[in-house]
This record gives structure tokens, C-alpha cells and sequence, in this order.
């Protein structure tokens, strides 16, 4: 999940030891956070949004897996209306 903490973090001037301290954590909790490699539980999220006096979502960005690959619909369109001409004169050669 992509976050905004280190840049929140460097715009008050505090160190990741500082924020670890502050949400009793640790340096290394705060650095996979940054860094992408760690997603915080819940509470934590919130414990972090209320330390910048913000709400999670300006924090973490949280983007949903595409579960089609048709990104366009209009390329669906013409592909599924293919596949149904393509049905239908099978179909009608038979």
C-alpha cells in the first residue's frame, strides 16, 4: 500500500525514532512503512493518522486490484459483441 508518512514525517521536522517513540513502535516499524514493505494494522493506521491530526486516508492510499482486463469498455464491448457473431455463426453453420 502506498503511503504518505515519510513526507508528512520530514514536513514536521521528525525523526523516525521520534514518530517510533511517539506510537510505541519500532525505528525499523517506521522505515518498512515508508518504505512500502510493511502495511500497518488498523490500529496502528489510526494511531498514526491521529499523531498528524489527519484522517487515514491522507495517509494511505489504498488502490483495488483490477478485476478484468478490460480497462476499456469499449474494447469489452467490441470484444464480447465479437465473441457473440463469432457464437452465432457457428452455431448457424452446424
Amino acid at each position: 500500500m502506498k503511503n504518505r508518512l515519510e513526507i508528512l514525517r520530514k514536513q514536521k521536522g521528525i525523526k523516525q525514532e521520534e514518530l517510533a517513540e511517539a506510537l510505541e513502535v519500532s525505528r525499523q516499524t517506521i522505515g518498512s512503512l515508508e518504505n512500502g514493505r510493511y502495511n500497518p494494522s488498523i490500529i496502528l493506521a489510526f494511531k498514526i493518522a491521529r499523531y498528524f491530526n489527519t484522517v487515514i486516508e491522507e495517509i494511505f492510499i489504498y488502490e483495488e486490484e483490477k478485476k478484468t482486463q478490460f480497462h476499456n469498455p469499449v474494447i469489452f464491448i467490441i470484444f464480447f459483441t465479437g465473441l457473440l457473431l463469432s457464437s452465432k455463426l457457428v452455431s448457424s453453420v452446424r
